[in-house]
C-alpha cells in the first residue's frame, strides 16, 4: 500500500466495497445475509483482499491489524452507511446514475485501487531490488487477491453456481486494465520519475472510470475502457501469432476474433 492513506481515499473505497458486495446478491437474498457476513465479505471480497494477499507475499502484517483507521472507516462508511442508513438513502444514492455521491465514490475508489497497485510495485522494488520480476508479481497480486476471496465466498453460498470464475480465469476488465497500467507505469517512472508516473497514471484511470460510469446515462451507450481495448488488441495479436506459427495444441481451431473481448465492470 502506498505511504499515507488519507480519509478522502479510505471513505469512497469503503463505500464502493460494500456497495459492490451488496450488489453481488439479489435483493431477496441480501435481506437474509447476517451483519457479520456483510462486514467480512465486503472487507475481504471487494475491499482489501488484494492488499491482504500482497502483505502475505511480503511477510508483513495485514492492514486490518496494522493500520489504525482502515477498519474504523470500513465499519462506519462501508458496513453501516451502505447497509443501514435511514431509508437506505446511501445505497439508493450509489445506485442512482449521475448522483454526486456515486461519482465521487467511483473516482475515489479508482484513485485507491491505482495507488495501491503502484505503491505495492514500489514496495517490492525497495525490498527486493535485485529481483526484476518482484514488482510485477506484487502488483498483479493486488489485482487478483479480492477475486480469490470472492471465489471462496461464492462457493459458500447456498445454491450458488459452482462454475463461478476467478478474475484470472474469466477477466472482467480489472485485470486487463491493471496489466496495461503497470506496463505504462514501469516505463513512465523511468522517463519522468516515480512522482510524475504515479500522479498521471492515477488521474488517467480515475478519469476513465468516471467517464465510463456517466457514459450510458449521458450518451446512451457504454464507454469502452481504453486500457482494456489495448489489452484485447495485444491478446488478439498473440493468438493470431500462435495460430499462424502452429503454437499450442488448440491453435488450429482458435477463434481469434473472440479472444479476450471483455468490458470493464465497476466491482474490483
Amino acid at each position: 500500500m502506498a505511504p499515507g492513506y488519507p480519509s478522502s481515499i479510505q471513505i469512497p473505497h469503503a463505500l464502493a466495497a460494500s456497495w459492490s458486495f451488496r450488489n453481488s446478491y439479489t435483493v431477496k437474498d441480501w435481506k437474509m445475509v447476517p451483519m457479520w457476513h456483510k462486514l467480512i465479505g465486503g472487507f475481504f471480497c471487494n475491499g482489501y483482499g488484494g492488499t491482504v494477499l500482497s502483505a502475505a507475499l511480503f511477510g508483513k502484517s495485514i492492514n486490518i491489524l496494522s493500520h489504525e483507521t482502515i477498519l474504523y472507516y470500513f465499519l462506519s462508511f462501508g458496513l453501516l452507511l451502505v447497509n443501514y442508513s435511514p431509508n437506505d438513502v446511501i445505497y439508493k444514492s450509489l445506485e442512482t446514475k449521475l448522483h454526486p455521491l456515486r461519482i465521487l465514490t467511483v473516482f475515489g475508489d479508482a484513485v485507491d485501487s491505482t495507488t495501491t497497485i503502484l505503491g505495492v510495485y514500489e514496495m517490492a522494488k525497495q525490498l527486493h531490488p535485485t529481483v526484476s520480476l518482484a514488482p510485477w508479481v506484487a502488483g498483479i497480486s493486488t489485482m487478483v487477491g479480492g477475486s480469490m476471496f470472492r471465489w471462496l465466498e461464492r462457493k459458500g453460498r447456498k445454491g450458488e453456481d459452482s462454475n463461478y470464475k476467478t478474475e484470472w480465469n474469466k477477466p472482467s476488465g480489472g485485470l486487463q486494465s491493471g496489466m496495461v497500467y503497470i506496463v505504462m507505469y514501469h516505463y513512465l517512472r523511468r522517463w519522468r520519475g516515480v512522482r510524475f508516473a504515479r500522479l498521471w497514471i492515477t488521474l488517467c484511470n480515475a478519469s476513465i472510470k468516471v467517464v465510463q460510469d456517466v457514459g450510458p446515462p449521458l450518451f446512451g451507450h457504454p464507454i469502452p475502457h481504453p486500457a482494456v481495448c489495448i489489452y484485447n488488441r495485444v491478446q488478439r495479436m498473440f493468438a493470431l501469432m500462435c495460430k499462424r506459427l502452429n503454437l499450442g495444441p488448440q491453435c488450429g481451431t482458435i477463434d481469434v476474433s473472440s479472444v479476450a473481448v471483455t468490458e470493464y465492470t465497476i466491482k474490483d
